[in-house]
């Protein structure tokens, strides 16, 4: 009887579904949580919502507790239609009774959101997603989803948590130019990596092979944390590579001396010293960098000791 039940409600007969669930109902037998799941996922298909909740909470008030799957048809059928309250509000009560969802739920939830203009409420569902425990897989379709390049990333203002995230899964994905775009982006808005967002890139970018061997990478790495005064994280980095001996050229050092020069730092005069050791040759560029940084330190004699050094 309710193979026949779920044969109907399958077939997009609803009505006849619900006669006979009447039925059976009034005749003392019990459905289980199968024939209730049935049934709602066929209301909500068909947009008869009312009636879905009403049996989700009859289903519930017989003591059969509601399954991932009933949420999932009730949150996509008021998202469907646009009813994003009704469907958070559902979503809520999944969270307490089953601590979770699927990630395609989320992102349905999400986009909804997002469309009524209701951000800070959908950043909220967001930082669920990203929470340790979930699983990278999930993260990786999540960020490739078109939902978030349109909505997330035009609509969200994002934390750092997030973006090392999304910088580890980029990684994972061997999407080097992203992973340094949103690394540098991060900076840009003022906003300092923690040692696991940092250590993410780096350690990752390196065991998948998206660093090696483009050196502009290096560069462009070491650039954006001194512009953005992140001066020691620069400089770890660049002591890391030399560690791996990593074949560093003149523009990698060159960006080098020239973020410790716009912080005053007077070791940038060092590092032009050890380029020898390196048996590296400084250019133009990077004479002009350090003498442009110890002008502004006002110590002529260094400066005529460089112009000396560059004319040989």
């Amino acid at each position: 009887m309710w193979l026949l039940i779920d044969g109907l409600c399958k077939d997009g007969s609803v009505d006849d579904a619900i006669k006979m669930f009447k039925q059976i109902i009034g005749n003392g037998i019990c459905p289980d949580v199968i024939v209730y799941s049935s049934l709602i996922n066929r209301l909500c298909s068909f947009n008869r919502l009312k009636e879905a909740v009403e049996y989700s909470d009859k289903m519930v008030a017989r003591g059969i507790s509601a399954e991932l799957v009933n949420y999932n048809s009730l949150i996509h059928g008021f998202c469907r239609m646009g009813f994003c309250k009704e469907a958070n509000r559902i979503f809520n009560r999944m969270l307490r009774k089953l601590g979770g969802g699927k990630i395609v739920t989320f992102t349905i939830l999400i986009d909804c959101l997002c469309e009524e203009g209701k951000l800070g409420e959908a950043r909220k569902i967001f930082s669920l997603i990203i929470k340790p425990r979930r699983e990278p897989n999930l993260l990786n379709l999540l960020f490739t989803n078109q939902w978030f390049k349109n909505r997330l990333m035009k609509g969200l203002e994002l934390d750092g948590f997030t973006y090392n995230v999304m910088i580890n899964c980029y990684c994972k994905s061997l999407k080097t130019e992203k992973a340094i775009s949103l690394f540098q982006e991060m900076l840009h808005k003022g906003l300092k990596p923690d040692k696991v967002g940092y250590n993410l890139l780096i350690t990752e970018l390196r065991q998948v092979g998206c660093l090696s061997p483009n050196l502009f990478t290096y560069s462009a790495l070491i650039d954006g944390l001194f512009k953005n005064g992140h001066v020691e994280e620069a400089i770890a980095l660049l002591q890391s590579l030399e560690r791996d001996k990593k074949e560093l050229n003149i523009e990698v050092y060159s960006v080098v001396i020239d973020g410790l020069c716009r912080v005053g730092r007077l070791e940038a005069r060092k590092k032009l010293d050890q380029l020898s050791e390196k048996y590296l040759v400084p250019d133009v560029v990077t004479f002009n960098i350090l003498i442009n940084g110890i002008c502004k330190k006002e110590m002529i004699m260094e400066t005529d000791m460089l112009l000396v050094q560059m004319e040989k």
